[in-house]
């Protein structure tokens, strides 16, 4: 079934009788129709006193790389050319003196990056202006303004999405194709959609009432589009394995998968953005505003009851317990974007993450996530960034793609005579990029007393098994952790633990933490945990993870 579509967005009627009905159309003549074409751009940033942001006013930008062409009374398409980057047109074309024509202007590209942006129904957008030949003006000007404007801002924001791939690529991205029209909502609100339908961006247009189009639109949000076309990067470049559904800022218990793709489409805005800005780019269309930051207007602006405001840059001390890990979206965008910072910060990201992360990813039990990329920045020989400074990067966030302190423990053969488990200890299971690892944690235990092993605290995606064996590695007890079909990496629920150990002599043991081998796709090879190895008795602290 055809969707309902607004008069905004059908073509104007093209005036005349269709097929030579007998018109006088004039003589034949040529013809040469010129002039520039712009559409009302919206210009956002933070309000009189500063804790909500904006439109602050509309500014005439040019409808670059859009698509202009000459349509004569029977709806054919006489010449066609591109409008160049100060919205400059020319075309040449022949027709009846008087005959009634029109230019059309539709928002979709022919050169540089392939855009298109159609209504629900598959049509693309566009706007026109009625002439006759004999009557042209030395100018013909179309300023597109109101909401339709809003096709044209999401062309331009994309085509120069597609010049910021081309740049550090070296070719455009395939097609993008947008849907969105005023006064409509589609289902999910702006999101990227790859599965259960056409693929592309489909963009919130709002609610089309008697006194105009009201409520959450998004397509002058310049930071909601860019956010979207990180996920079509990922789905370009073959990497998308996010399982999608809500997600909020704060929550750092997320889906690895999940938390990467949410993080980096919103550090891939502000790329994008920090681009543009080096370049004083028209396209940018933010005000006051750092190139981190995130802007989703409702009903023009944020704050109560409308919109959405945050820097991902920028974490307050009172939330850096929370934006932490690889299991937070917000976290993500931070790392890369301290990454981003660095001299060769944008070029060693783009590298890995077009070239080094699918190849990483192919494993169908590895899929896209930070350990994906941190594996494929490792192997890359095309990375000029010192290591030590990507791991700081990471850091940051708490994030630990790095050897603990107790690397050298990790053999029965290499443990120190004096080394033995003093009381609760961070670990990482991380060795080397996409090494197994397990940590070795020698404890001392007597006869006659039961001991409780345990790990909690996960972070960063940890999923663990323990086993404990003698100094000759024969196993004397073992468990696996849960086997959880969700995404809770909340600490607690991919821990594992041994109620009772109870030796049988005295002498030293050894708890070997690794892996699970019942690894889920929402956890991580990696991550940290704590271990808790306790004598039971009455006064025994209760389990850390119950």
């Amino acid at each position: 079934m055809r969707h309902h579509i607004t008069p905004l967005l059908l073509l104007a009627a093209l005036g005349g009788c269709g097929g030579g009905g007998g018109a006088d159309h004039g003589e034949r003549t040529d013809f040469v129709v010129s002039g520039v074409v712009t559409y009302d751009d919206r210009i956002y940033g933070p309000g009189p006193d500063q804790a909500e942001y904006r439109f602050l006013r509309t500014e005439a930008k040019p409808t670059r790389h859009a698509t202009v062409q000459v349509v004569n009374s029977d709806g054919r398409v006489l010449a066609e050319a591109t409008v160049g980057e100060t919205g400059d047109y020319a075309l040449a074309a022949a027709g009846g003196s008087h005959e009634p024509m029109r230019l059309r202007v539709l928002a979709r590209t022919r050169t540089g990056a392939p855009v298109e942006i159609m209504d629900f129904a598959g049509n693309v957008v566009s706007v026109s202006k009625a002439f006759t030949p004999d009557a042209l003006p030395a100018r013909l000007d179309l300023a597109v303004p109101g909401e339709i404007a809003g096709a044209f801002n999401m062309l331009d924001v994309y085509t120069a999405a597609g010049e910021f791939v081309h740049e550090h690529h070296g070719e455009f991205p395939p097609l993008l194709s947008v849907y969105w029209q005023p006064g409509s909502t589609p289902p999910g609100g702006t999101t990227y959609h790859c599965r259960s339908c056409n693929g592309g961006i489909y963009v919130l247009g709002g609610v089309s009432t008697p006194e105009g189009i009201t409520g959450d639109t998004d397509h002058f949000d310049d930071d909601v589009l860019l956010h979207e076309y990180g996920h079509f990067l990922e789905h370009a470049f073959g990497v998308l394995h996010s399982p999608g559904g809500m997600h909020t800022l704060l929550d750092n218990t997320q889906d690895l998968r999940l938390a990467w793709s949410e993080g980096f489409s919103s550090f891939m805005a502000g790329a994008i953005k920090a681009w543009l800005g080096e370049r004083r780019h028209p396209t940018l269309s933010s005000e006051g505003l750092p190139y981190s930051g995130y802007v989703d207007t409702a009903n023009g602006t944020t704050g109560p009851g409308g919109g959405l405001h945050y820097d991902f840059n920028t974490v307050p001390v009172w939330l850096d317990s929370v934006i932490r890990y690889a299991s937070n979206e917000t976290a993500v965008a931070k790392a890369l974007w301290n990454l981003h910072a660095a001299d060769t910060g944008m070029k060693d990201i783009w590298e890995v993450f077009a070239t080094g992360l699918p190849a990483a990813a192919a494993a169908p039990d590895y899929p896209a996530s930070l350990e994906t990329f941190w594996d494929a920045w490792q192997a890359s020989s095309q990375v000029a960034m010192p290591n030590a400074q990507a791991v700081s990067a990471l850091a940051e966030r708490h994030i630990h793609y790095s050897g603990d302190l107790h690397e050298a423990d990790d053999t029965l053969d290499a443990l120190l005579p004096s080394r033995a488990y003093q009381g609760a200890e961070d670990h990482n299971l991380f060795k080397a990029a996409r090494a197994s690892e397990t940590d070795l944690i020698p404890f001392d235990a007597d006869t006659g007393t039961r001991y409780r092993v345990e790990t909690y605290d996960l972070i960063n995606g940890a999923h663990t098994d323990l086993r404990i064996t003698d100094g000759n590695g024969y196993p004397l007890a073992q468990q696996k952790a849960s086997s959880a079909e969700n995404a809770p990496n909340d600490g607690c629920a991919l821990a594992a633990r041994i109620d009772a150990f109870e030796p049988p002599y005295p002498g030293r043991f050894f708890v070997h933490v690794m892996r699970s081998s019942t690894q889920k796709p929402f956890a991580g090879r990696y991550g940290g945990y704590q271990l808790r190895i306790t004598a039971l008795s009455p006064s025994a602290p209760p389990v850390a993870c119950p």
